[in-house]
């Protein structure tokens, strides 16, 4: 059983979710194309989304050298959108996808729950990620291993 509080109602339709994921994929589109001018190497996977138990929206896109991501972990570029006392809490960050290594983290935004602050807020924390294709490519080039969970724990 979880201990984690489902996620009330944000005040936003379905339907405003996809405008706020369609906002936030079109910034990770800038910081794809800056990262493949710096780095023709990188793979870059579609973007990604999610909901679950304590958050409405993630919004993500995923950077690698390789299609294979058992020789390195993916680095990932998110916006998280999750319930505050009085609104939206926005965090978007970079980091390693399996050891949530955090490579850059704006710092977190509050907006009321209504689809222009969400929005706003959004664009402003985008235009933040898009901007950040040094974090991805020297992230990359670190090329750090995925945990293995597999190994016998000693």
């Amino acid at each position: 059983m979880s201990t984690a509080p489902a996620v009330q109602n944000s005040g936003l339709t379905p339907a405003d979710w996809d405008q706020v994921h369609s906002q936030v994929q079109a910034a990770l589109d800038v910081l794809a194309q800056r990262v493949r001018v710096r780095c023709p190497a990188a793979i870059v996977r579609p973007g990604g989304r999610t909901a679950g138990r304590v958050w409405f929206l993630s919004s993500y896109r995923e950077f690698n050298l390789t299609e294979d991501d058992t020789e390195a972990e993916d680095v990932v570029a998110a916006m998280t959108f999750s319930p505050a006392a009085d609104g939206i809490r926005i965090l978007a960050d970079i980091g390693g996808a399996a050891t949530g290594l955090t490579d850059y983290e704006a710092p977190e935004r509050f907006v009321p729950a209504n689809l222009a602050a969400v929005l706003a807020a959004a664009r402003e924390l985008g235009e933040e990620l898009g901007r950040q294709d040094e974090v991805v490519v020297n992230a990359l080039s670190e090329r750090r291993p995925p945990p293995d969970y597999h190994k016998e724990r000693a």
